[in-house]
């Protein structure tokens, strides 16, 4: 829809993981300028676009601590560090700096967190309900990298209320939100995904799959009305 207004849309359900968040954000102003509903809600979509606002946000209600906010920085780094530049996902912009290496150069707003041993989990909240899957890398140190496997897990019971509490403040209907679980059990918060993949837990996959279906039927009913 690039460069058009929807004029063919009566309804969008936006659930989209979109690289160029130039465009992303560009096709929400022009579903807003044309007053065409969308599920979740354009509100949402457009203060939560960039993944630094959320964290900031995380930040100031306690989901998570000890993060740096840098334009660049200089000299080396005191201890293990990652260094995720931009408004990227996944594996792109993301540097792991050992302790005494030289900081990369870069242009962008970037955060600093410490670099923490663990298991990588992601905890879908959806309905109220949790559900758990880690991923394993044998091959990259960013866990959720091509050749990573998945595998569902039992989630601890504060862990599981922890993404709850981050769920409910982000709005969100569906969730996935990502951790390092520390051999000890503690965690660490690393960021919240308002579109997760699907198919990576089969009992999740329902739940989603329900939730999408209530909302297309919704919006189906709002146009008609």
């Amino acid at each position: 829809m690039y460069g058009q207004l929807p004029k063919a849309f009566d309804a969008v359900l936006w659930y989209s993981s979109v690289e160029d968040d130039t465009l992303c954000l560009y096709n929400q102003k022009v579903l807003r300028k044309a007053n065409v509903p969308c599920w979740p809600a354009l509100e949402l979509l457009e203060m939560w676009s960039d993944r630094r606002t959320k964290l900031f946000a995380a930040i100031a209600h306690g989901f998570v601590d000890d993060v740096e906010f840098a334009h660049w920085t200089i000299g080396s780094a005191k201890r293990d560090t990652v260094v995720k530049v931009g408004n990227t996902h996944v594996g792109e912009g993301k540097f792991l700096v050992k302790a005494g290496e030289d900081f990369p150069y870069w242009a962008n707003l970037a955060t600093l967190e410490p670099f923490v041993e663990g298991r990588s989990v992601r905890v879908y909240v959806v309905n109220g309900k949790t559900y758990g899957v880690e991923y394993v890398n044998e091959h990259n140190w960013i866990k959720n990298m091509p050749g990573c496997e998945t595998f569902e897990v039992e989630l601890g019971q504060e862990l599981a209320d922890h993404a709850k509490r981050v769920h409910d403040f982000f709005k969100f209907p569906i969730s996935g939100i990502d951790y390092i679980v520390r051999d000890d059990g503690t965690f660490r918060f690393l960021e919240h995904n308002h579109f997760p993949g699907i198919t990576l837990h089969a009992e999740a996959e329902k739940e989603i799959t329900k939730v999408l279906e209530e909302a297309m039927n919704y919006l189906e009913k709002t146009t008609i009305s």
